[in-house]
């Protein structure tokens, strides 16, 4: 099994190529413990309420390594709602928790005025 039938066992066999051999050695799964993250450092600020390319993108980056932080309005993202079928877990849909895997969530409100501020107005800049 696994052979051409009108082969014998040893004439089926080939020399794994240097790229075959480096390519299963590269893509072993029991090896990836050892190796360095490709965008271990980098910090992904998402900003992408509403809109589900941004989040595949910041979890595609933070499957490489980076630090991804989700911002979200005070509401939440509004994306936390869509649910096919309406199947919601702890009141998030399934898509969203799919795409929203390897990160950090901060919450930011930009209707607020900056701190140290009573008008809204940015504050003067020091000298």
């Amino acid at each position: 099994m696994g052979r051409h039938p009108r082969r014998p066992a040893s004439e089926g066999k080939r020399a794994v190529s240097g790229f075959a051999g480096w390519v299963r050695q590269a893509t072993e799964p029991s090896a990836a413990a050892g190796k360095p993250e490709a965008l271990s450092g980098i910090r992904v600020l998402e900003f992408c309420p509403g809109h589900f390319g941004g989040m595949v993108a910041a979890s595609i980056l933070a499957e490489f390594g980076a630090e991804a932080i989700k911002v979200e309005p005070p509401d939440g993202d509004p994306l936390r709602l869509v649910a096919p079928e309406e199947i919601l877990v702890a009141g998030t849909g399934l898509p969203f928790l799919s795409e929203a895997r390897n990160r950090r969530f901060v919450t930011l409100d930009a209707d607020d005025p900056p701190v140290g501020t009573s008008s809204g107005a940015s504050p003067s800049p020091r000298t």
